[in-house]
């Protein structure tokens, strides 16, 4: 599935950008990266009202609450949820990557 989301965010930057397509995908990957790490803290603490909480993104978070640790794990049915918000992900970049390549006229 990772590989799945990689190609289709490739195709569909070489398609969208027109010069330097593979540095500006790379870079709008990164940034998207960037930002959802960086907003992943802030986003638990406004959900959860928790003070030490901290985690992966779209993953598995913990607390600390004097010395006990709690681990917050997502359950299956949220994981399944997340692989089918990837793959209909994965078809919208695909969808949109042939639109604009049909609207090219390659």
């Amino acid at each position: 599935m990772i590989f799945a989301i990689f190609h289709a965010f490739a195709i569909w930057g070489a398609i969208f950008f027109e010069k330097l397509h593979f540095i500006k995908t790379a870079f709008v990957f990164f940034i998207y990266l960037i930002f959802s790490i960086i907003i992943n803290d802030p986003l638990l603490h406004l959900v959860t009202d928790v003070k030490d909480l901290h985690g992966k993104a779209y993953g598995s978070a913990f607390y600390i609450e004097g010395k006990n640790y709690f681990y917050i794990n997502p359950t299956d049915s949220m994981m399944n949820t997340n692989l089918v918000m990837l793959a209909i992900v994965v078809v919208l970049f695909w969808a949109s990557a042939f639109f604009r390549l049909k609207e090219k006229e390659i």
